[in-house]
């Protein structure tokens, strides 16, 4: 959109180019020099004031229609917003009940394992504790065999006897390994919530729980309370850590 500059606001404003120009070669170096570099201050601060002025002027009905278009839509983007919210809420909703009922049915699949792969150990133990015992008995009948003068029916029943013992083993052993190959988180495939034209993002916000923990590096100094104090005591003001740095600037009374 062009705006339209009337002619003698750019004549002053072309003016406060000039200015700058010939005040860059300006010599302060005695007091006259000085007196008239502070009549220049007030030039320049009349001809800031006049510019203002002018400036607040051509913009006072722009800004007066922005602010009618902003109360135009101010509402249905209100309502817009709203409804965002409600839609959101519920759909934030539906992908919650589908997480907890993915985290329930894994849940619920590393019980059933824990199950498997205790009811697993528990059945190592007992092909282990029954070969055990099978062996005893074995022995205690080649031990039999060879008091009654048997040798060779008591090395045949420990033969046998041996390679029940190592089926057994096998077995138990087999057992185990099924029991240690349960996984202990079994993860559930549940397809996650879609809509065309929709996607989520993870966004992360904190609290603090207890400040005195905080490493030093995540502390900041309270810039805005430490201003106030600077301004409200200038150099008299005695913060450890702070220095007060005094700054002069010229000041033009215009009116």
């Amino acid at each position: 959109m062009d705006i339209a500059i009337p002619t003698e606001v750019q004549e002053e404003a072309r003016a406060a180019v000039g200015m700058l120009t010939t005040l860059r070669a300006l010599s302060v170096t005695t007091q006259d020099e000085y007196e008239a570099a502070g009549a220049q201050v007030l030039a320049i601060a009349a001809r800031a004031k006049s510019l203002e002025s002018m400036r607040s002027t051509l913009k006072a009905p722009i800004l007066d229609a922005g602010r009618r278009i902003d109360a135009f839509f101010r509402e249905p983007l209100d309502f817009c917003a709203k409804a965002r919210q409600v839609i959101d809420g519920k759909m934030a909703h539906y992908r919650d009940e589908q997480r907890r009922v993915r985290e329930e049915a894994e849940r619920q699949a590393a019980e059933a394992a824990r199950r498997e792969r205790e009811r697993l150990e528990r059945a190592a133990a007992a092909e282990r504790e029954k070969a055990r015992k099978a062996q005893e008995a074995a022995e205690a009948k080649a031990r039999a065999a060879e008091a009654a003068g048997r040798a060779e029916k008591a090395a045949q029943m420990r033969e046998q006897a041996a390679a029940r013992a190592a089926a057994s083993e096998a077995e138990a052993a087999a057992k185990l390994a099924a029991a240690q190959a349960m996984p202990t988180a079994p993860v559930v495939h549940i397809p996650a919530p879609t809509a065309v034209g929709i996607s989520t993002r993870k966004t992360y916000t904190y609290e603090i729980t207890d400040a005195a923990l905080l490493p030093r590096e995540y502390l900041a100094p309270d810039e805005t309370r430490i201003g106030k104090v600077v301004r409200a005591l200038g150099e008299a003001a005695h913060i450890p850590g702070v220095r007060v740095i005094v700054r002069e600037t010229s000041a033009a009374r215009t009116g």
